[in-house]
């Protein structure tokens, strides 16, 4: 029950950033370049150009993304791929001024990350 809370969280968050960035693009071809979308945040970490990163992943970790796509694809009938997620995942760590600084191997990392979705 409790990761499907958490999954639920995740998938309405990922919805709700792929519409307000699709906002902000709107407005900027508009020409109105105000833009309130956390990914506006998020640019002056990163100027838009993207790097490859491969990451090797469980087959139930992909097969997570994979549902989380197909989820948000039938809320919203936008398409999502899982780099996308994966990267929205990252900008919300930067975003959340979380202290990673201390965590020294991946289950530590884990459980931050697990409390901050969950408000703790």
């Amino acid at each position: 029950m409790e990761k499907a809370k958490i999954g639920s969280q995740l998938l309405d968050a990922i919805a709700g950033a792929n519409r307000k960035e699709r906002k902000a693009v709107k407005a900027q071809k508009a020409g109105t370049t105000r833009s309130t979308s956390k990914r506006a945040e998020l640019r002056g970490l990163h100027d838009g150009e993207t790097l490859p990163f491969t990451a090797l992943l469980y087959p139930a970790e992909f097969d997570f993304l994979d549902r989380i796509a197909g989820e948000i694809r039938k809320k919203t009938g936008v398409k999502v791929k899982g780099t996308k997620i994966v990267r929205a995942l990252v900008d919300a760590l930067a975003l959340s001024a979380a202290n990673v600084s201390d965590v020294r191997d991946e289950s530590e990392l884990r459980e931050l990350l697990t409390a901050k979705l969950k408000g703790e």
